[in-house]
C-alpha cells in the first residue's frame, strides 16, 4: 500500500481568517504601515505584500485595512484542522495556513 501526502496551504492566512469572519472580499492586513496580507480579491486585483497603505488606498478605493488578529487566527485554524480530520486523522500542522496530511 502506497502513502499520500498532501498539504494544504493557504496563502496570506491572515487575511483570509479576517474575510472569512467578516465577509468583505477587500481586506488588507498591515503590520508597520505596509501591507502583510492580502485578500484574494486583493491579490487578483494586483495587490502586493509590501505595498504601503496610501498606495493600496489608490490602487483600490474601498480596501479595508486592518490589523493582524492572532485570536481570531488561532479559532480559524483550528476549524480548518477540524475540517481535515474528517478526511484523515494524519495531520501535521505546519503553521496556520499550512497543513500536511
Amino acid at each position: 500500500m502506497s502513502k499520500l501526502v498532501g498539504c494544504i496551504h493557504i496563502p496570506d492566512f491572515s487575511a483570509w481568517s479576517l474575510v472569512r469572519a467578516t465577509g468583505d472580499p477587500l481586506v488588507a492586513v498591515v503590520a508597520s504601515g505596509r501591507i502583510m496580507a492580502r485578500s484574494v480579491r486583493l491579490r487578483r486585483l494586483g495587490m502586493e505584500v509590501g505595498v504601503s497603505i496610501e498606495r493600496a488606498q489608490t490602487m483600490v478605493p474601498g480596501i479595508v485595512v486592518r490589523q493582524r488578529d492572532p485570536a481570531l487566527e488561532e479559532v480559524t485554524w483550528e476549524d480548518v484542522l477540524n475540517q481535515a480530520n474528517g478526511l484523515t486523522p494524519y495531520l501535521e500542522s505546519h503553521t496556520p495556513g499550512r497543513l500536511y496530511l
